[in-house]
């Protein structure tokens, strides 16, 4: 018999100072029985991150092709792929490819990634973001989920702050390019 996927709630009020963004977000994200609690904070957190209009969650884990997150055009072309953790280089080098902007949100560690990157030859790895969060935080607001969640996301001058009304959580939003997260710059 196969598990299936355990459905999470988050009502967000998002405040992102930096680009002048308010909206509240209401998300019904699955999360697969195989899926560490660790990602999938870390996919709502990408989430509100890079907030936009049309952005949506990928189809999961069972569709490896897709991202953890994406913006299409009505057409269906992918505008925005967004991977969260330690997508390999050749499927950062094929989304450069498809889409017209591409996004990771990690915790791994810099020299970790910057190994296996260096190694790929990516497409256009200099337009490449790459969004670092410290692991520590995303673990710590992985161990107080509940099935419905109500978190305060606010970001201001790279630093995100996230309150779910019991606990307060803060991090610094470390941004850069692919080729400039490789060579440690």
């Amino acid at each position: 018999m196969a598990l299936t996927s355990t459905l999470f709630r988050f009502h967000i009020e998002l405040s992102d100072i930096d680009r002048s963004l308010y909206e509240t977000l209401e998300l019904r994200v699955p999360c697969h029985p195989s899926e560490e609690r660790d990602r999938l904070v870390l996919r709502v957190l990408a989430r509100a991150i890079l907030s936009e209009e049309g952005l949506e969650f990928g189809r999961g884990l069972s569709h490896t092709e897709d991202p953890a997150l994406w913006t299409r055009s009505p057409g269906g072309d992918i505008l925005r792929w967004i991977d969260v953790g330690a997508p390999a280089g050749e499927r950062l080098h094929r989304a450069s490819k498809k889409a017209r902007s591409t996004h990771v949100v990690t915790t791994k560690h810099r020299t970790v990634l910057a190994k296996e990157w260096a190694k790929a030859h990516i497409h256009q790895s200099d337009a490449i973001e790459v969004i670092h969060l410290p692991g520590t935080t995303v673990s710590s607001l992985a161990d107080t989920l509940d099935r419905s969640n109500d978190w305060f996301v606010t970001i201001q001058d790279n630093h995100l702050t996230i309150s779910d009304g019991k606990h307060d959580f803060g991090a610094a939003l470390s941004r850069t390019t692919l080729d400039e997260f490789v060579q440690g710059t």
